[in-house]
């Protein structure tokens, strides 16, 4: 399912920029020449569309993908946004226009029609990087989960280290436990070990243990942050202290950047 959800929004704006490109061009008919007309059905949709503002919702979107799905390609992606050699010169040419200052209008004097038709061919080449990640995602999907997974995880310790911070200690621990767990599962299924619906923390410690994954030291470390997490989901005569939980935060940090 996540696969197919990602495959789903790159499509989605795959076409979405395609749509864009087709008003910009209606909406600056004198800069082009046309094969015939568009129906009169999908003329009045296109004169409708703001271009700049559609734009600067789709190219967020896209970034966000391209950065996580192909980041080799997200500085061409910016590039053609906003031009490096442009930047670097505070002037421009048709070699170091880009879609910033095509999106609003900005042309030089007398030239409009070939800029006009620079901004149309510099929004077909940001749809190329967007169809080159459809392309790749089936091979990136692990790579792609893990990296959405790791930005979870340390929002939810955010969390847990503001609970902490406000004095709910128990809440603090048993959210971050919640972290570890889904960490320790997550590098279990990586490695293609068989889990059951009934394992907890303490079993995927086994696991990744037993098959030569983490060494006895990490076993160990994980072991001492069970205990705390337990304490934190039962209560007991004593309570979880303030040092425990911080510990559990700081030593769930360590794990996941250390176990994978």
């Amino acid at each position: 399912m996540f696969k197919e959800e990602i495959k789903a929004e790159i499509k989605d704006l795959i076409e979405s920029y395609k749509i864009l490109q087709y008003a910009y061009v209606f909406q600056n008919a004198e800069a082009f020449e046309f094969d015939g007309e568009f129906p009169k059905e999908e003329q009045d949709k296109l004169k409708k569309i703001n271009v700049p503002e559609k734009y600067h919702q789709y190219y967020v979107k896209a970034l966000r993908l391209i950065h996580i799905v192909i980041p080799e390609r997200e500085t061409d992606f910016v590039n053609l946004n906003n031009n490096a050699q442009r930047m670097r010169s505070r002037d421009f040419d048709i070699d170091s226009y880009d879609l910033t200052l095509g999106i609003q209008g900005i042309f030089k004097s007398g030239s409009s029609d070939t800029y006009k038709r620079q901004t149309a061919t510099l929004l077909q080449q940001q749809q190329y990087i967007l169809k080159s990640a459809l392309n790749i995602i089936d091979s990136k999907i692990y790579d792609l989960q893990g990296e959405l997974q790791y930005d979870m995880f340390m929002h939810e310790l955010d969390a847990a280290e503001h609970l902490l911070k406000n004095k709910f200690v128990r809440a603090a621990g048993a959210m971050c436990g919640v972290v570890l767990e889904g960490h320790l599962k997550s590098v279990c299924l990586q490695h293609e070990i068989k889990i059951t619906k009934k394992d907890d923390l303490s079993k995927y410690n086994d696991y990744l243990k037993n098959n030569g994954i983490i060494k006895q030291t990490s076993w160990r470390k994980i072991q001492y942050l069970t205990d705390i997490r337990n304490s934190c989901d039962h209560k007991r005569d004593v309570e979880p202290t303030v040092d425990q939980v911080l510990d559990l935060i700081n030593g769930t940090k360590q794990i996941i950047a250390e176990v994978a």
